[in-house]
């Protein structure tokens, strides 16, 4: 019995150890993980390769309640950064797969009824999120926006939930205008 105990653990721990190191919060320092989706101009897209090159504001939203929290957050970004082409921001509705099937068309085509042409190159849509999105972002609040500010290289070097405040928007400037 013991054999096969080690037999089994030593098959078992690396996939265990991996599934841990997944599933930890992105700290600043970290690389983003992959993520594929598709942006509302109907290109296929995937991060951090989308924002290569450029200091990126990534803003995730699990619900449309989360819209407020995102829209204010890339307000606040387009206003400071807009001008400045070293810098590029991504609004990024993650969508379970459960809504994801039959009501795809009807919230893609809302989406991009409610985004502007110019805009519509900064959002990308991933349907059927993976869960490991909720463990790296820390997701506890459904609908509120989930913020990260990636380097050129697309490493996290600050994050922030919730609605933009003063506080949290000084915090993220002095870190944008550091990697400028």
């Amino acid at each position: 019995m013991r054999p096969l105990i080690s037999f089994l653990a030593s098959f078992l721990t690396p996939l265990v150890l991996a599934s841990a190191a997944t599933a930890a919060p992105l700290a600043p320092g970290a690389a983003l993980p992959p993520l594929r989706g598709e942006l509302l101009t109907g290109r296929d897209a995937r991060l951090p390769d989308l924002t290569r090159g450029r200091i990126a504001l990534v803003a995730f939203g699990f619900t449309r309640g989360s819209s407020r929290d995102v829209e204010a957050w890339v307000r606040r970004f387009k206003s400071a950064h807009g001008a400045d082409t070293s810098f590029t921001w991504i609004e990024v509705p993650l969508i379970s797969s459960a809504v994801a099937g039959l009501m795809k068309p009807l919230i893609q085509g809302g989406m991009r009824r409610g985004t502007p042409e110019t805009d519509r190159a900064h959002v990308m849509t991933v349907w059927g999120a993976p869960r490991e999105w909720k463990n790296w972002l820390e997701y506890g609040a459904p609908d509120s926006g989930y913020i990260v500010l990636l380097d050129r290289d697309g490493y996290v070097r600050w994050r922030g939930v919730g609605p933009l405040d003063d506080s949290r928007w000084r915090s993220l400037a002095a870190t944008s205008d550091a990697l400028r």
